[in-house]
């Protein structure tokens, strides 16, 4: 009964020290559930009820004819496009059909002049789609409404004409060809009959995978562009995964460096510091160089480890590289002066550092392609504002789209990190004075 009785003396005593401290009780426990409606509501305004995630595809429409308007009308009703640009855009075609080379899309859908001809002909010639080859699960799901679409627009008789080219292309003879496309034209007026018989068009509506067993289509051009130096065993699942990483982990790491500042605090290192005769701001700019070293060395360690085991290209431009690790560490740095400076105890910090990079690395796409989520424009802000955004946006483009340092894209995403890295440093200075340095 009396080991019972400590035992539970023990326990309340924590208890209480644990409820004394309001900020970590908040911390602990109304974040976290803050942090799974913000999380329900992205990926709930993301994808919806869609059980495919919306992917991108650009058109430049040459032809101009009411048969092209009518196909980009049928992929804007796709469920699982997002067809840009939108209506109340205005229209470079010149432009759109270069978005692949500079990395700013993966999938360019050209509606070349002669489409409308083609059409009324019963081909589909005039189609040209402009590909990032190692985007190969966003090619799938644009073949896929690609052929949905095309459904729309040539009726009944686009399944028969690509299955007889698909049957042609493996060999088949001519006579079975042509007995095959009499039997296919007695389908096509089957399926005529639906779709006529139907309030709406069931081709357009019904989900696009069932259409899949067409495969790609080979009338439709495909024109791969890749840049040269990107390692060809690279995936882009690949180099999401070396990039997340080391940016996310790299915020774990800076943030438990900061919280050395208020352990000196507890153990009277800081008082010592502050008696001597060291100047009050190099004790800050001190435990900034630190830390900012021990990033660069992390850095370095998981960029490494990535080149030696998955060879994606990490050295192949060292001042690149150098660069753009040295700002986000910088940033991370920041960040983990911001936090250490605002926590009153060492428990408040380990109680904000998951919370807040978990959050920074979710909404920034550390975790997940944010490209292969369909956002709404406020969601798509609110993951722009997130430094996080910019981390991945720079190794992106360094590991996928082998930007150098010179790209206009690059430089940007620099800049923004240096801004953030500068507001979060100098809110860091402001509450260091006033919760380290005060009296």
């Amino acid at each position: 009964m009396n080991w019972l009785r400590t035992t539970w003396l023990i326990a309340r005593k924590d208890l209480r020290l644990y409820f004394r401290d309001r900020m970590a009780l908040l911390l602990g426990f109304l974040l976290p559930i803050s942090l799974v409606t913000v999380f329900g509501f992205v990926f709930g305004q993301g994808n919806g009820s869609d059980v495919m995630p919306r992917v991108s595809l650009w058109i430049a429409d040459k032809d101009q004819t009411d048969a092209s308007a009518n196909l980009i009308e049928s992929l804007r009703s796709s469920e699982m496009l997002r067809v840009m640009p939108n209506v109340d855009q205005k229209i470079d075609v010149d432009g759109i059909t270069c978005k692949v080379a500079d990395g700013d899309a993966s999938h360019v859908l050209v509606i070349e002049s002669g489409f409308e001809a083609s059409v009324a002909e019963g081909g589909e010639q005039g189609l040209r789609l402009i590909r990032d080859p190692g985007r190969e699960m966003e090619d799938r799901l644009i073949q896929l409404g690609i052929t949905q679409a095309m459904f729309s627009v040539r009726g009944g008789d686009y399944w028969s004409t690509a299955l007889r080219q698909q049957f042609a292309d493996a060999g088949m003879p001519d006579d079975q060809l042509d007995r095959f496309s009499d039997q296919a034209d007695r389908m096509t007026q089957i399926i005529d009959g639906w779709v006529s018989s139907s309030e709406t068009n069931p081709l357009a509506e019904t989900d696009a995978a069932q259409w899949g067993f067409f495969g790609e289509s080979d009338s439709i051009k495909t024109e791969d562009v890749a840049p040269p130096s990107r390692p060809k065993r690279v995936t882009y699942q690949l180099a999401q995964s070396v990039a997340g990483v080391s940016v996310m982990m790299l915020m774990f790491g800076m943030a438990s460096c900061g919280t050395t500042l208020l352990t000196e605090r507890d153990e009277g290192t800081l008082s010592r510091l502050l008696s001597s005769s060291v100047p009050r701001g190099t004790i800050l700019g001190g435990k900034v160089t630190f830390t900012f070293i021990i990033g660069m060395l992390q850095m370095l360690v998981m960029l490494l480890y990535g080149e030696l085991v998955f060879r994606v290209g990490v050295f192949r431009d060292p001042i690149t590289l150098l660069v753009i690790s040295a700002v986000w560490t910088l940033a991370a740095t920041s960040l983990g002066m911001l936090i250490a400076s605002f926590s009153r105890t060492r428990k408040q910090a380990e109680s904000m550092t998951p919370i807040i990079s978990l959050t920074l690395a979710s909404l920034g796409g550390c975790m997940f392609p944010l490209q292969l989520l369909d956002l709404p424009a406020p969601v798509e802000m609110l993951t722009k504002s997130m430094v996080t955004y910019w981390s991945m946006s720079a190794f992106q483009g360094y590991f996928w789209d082998a930007m150098s340092l010179a790209n206009s894209k690059m430089l940007f995403a620099v800049a923004v990190q240096l801004a953030f890295a500068t507001v979060m440093m100098s809110v860091a200075s402001l509450l260091f004075r006033r919760n380290f340095l005060r009296g």
